[in-house]
C-alpha cells in the first residue's frame, strides 16, 4: 500500500468498476465484493467495498456490514459511515433497518455527527425511502425531529431544510409533506430554531 498518485489513482479506477458491477450484481460480482471486503489492505478498497454491498439487495449484505461493525466500532468517522451507508440504501425494508438503527449501540441522538449520518443522510440522500409515498419516511423524520429540538435544537432546525423543495414534488407528497411542516410548527413547546424554520418552509 502507498498513498501516492499512482496507487490512489489504480484504487480509484478499480472502485469505481466494482461500482459499475455493483450496479447489478450476479453471484460471480458479489464474490468479487465479498473478496475484496474481506481483504483489503487499506481503508478505502475495505469502505468501497462494503458500502456497494450496503447498497445491494443481496443476502450476504446483513452479515458483510455485522462484520465491518464488529471491527471498526471502536472508530467513531468510520461508523458514522456505517450508519450512512445503510440510511441511503435503496435496498428494501430501509426505512424499518434505520429505525432499528436508532435503538443501536452505534447511535446517539445527543451527538449531532451520528443525527446526521444517520437522520440528514436519509433525508438528504434516500429520496425513494424518505418520500415515499405512504408518507412512513416523512413519519420517521418529524418524529426524530422532535425528539432531537429538546437536545440540540441547531441541528434540529438545521436538518429540517431537507423539506425545503417540498413543493416541486407532485401534488400527493406536497400534501403529505406540507402538512408535517404545519403539525411540527403547532407543536408545544417547540424550540424558537424549531419553530422558525417549519414556519418559514411552510408559508
Amino acid at each position: 500500500y502507498s498513498p501516492g498518485a499512482e496507487q490512489a489513482g489504480q484504487r480509484t479506477l478499480k472502485n469505481t468498476a466494482l461500482a459499475l458491477l455493483m450496479a447489478d450484481p450476479d453471484d460471480e460480482v458479489m464474490t468479487l465484493a465479498l473478496e475484496q471486503a474481506e481483504t483489503a489492505g487499506n481503508m478505502t478498497d475495505e469502505a468501497a467495498a462494503v458500502s456497494l454491498i450496503a447498497a445491494a439487495d443481496r443476502p450476504e449484505r446483513t452479515q458483510v456490514l455485522a462484520d465491518f461493525y464488529d471491527k471498526w466500532r471502536g472508530a467513531p468517522l468510520v461508523v458514522n459511515k456505517w450508519l450512512a451507508w445503510q440510511a441511503i440504501s435503496g435496498v428494501r425494508g430501509t426505512l424499518a433497518r434505520i429505525e432499528e438503527l436508532t435503538g443501536h449501540e452505534a447511535f446517539d441522538i445527543k451527538n449531532p455527527n451520528k443525527v446526521r449520518a444517520l437522520v440528514g443522510a436519509f433525508a438528504m440522500e434516500n429520496l425513494g425511502a424518505f418520500h415515499s409515498g405512504d408518507g412512513a419516511g416523512y413519519d420517521f423524520f418529524f418524529a426524530r425531529i422532535r425528539e432531537l429540538d429538546p437536545l440540540n435544537p441547531q441541528v434540529a432546525a438545521r436538518l429540517l431544510t431537507a423539506t425545503e423543495n417540498w413543493r416541486r414534488l407532485e401534488p400527493g407528497r406536497q400534501a403529505l409533506l406540507k402538512a408535517r411542516l404545519d403539525e411540527l410548527k403547532g407543536t408545544s413547546g417547540l424550540s424558537k430554531n424549531v419553530y422558525e424554520m417549519a414556519t418559514r418552509l411552510a408559508e
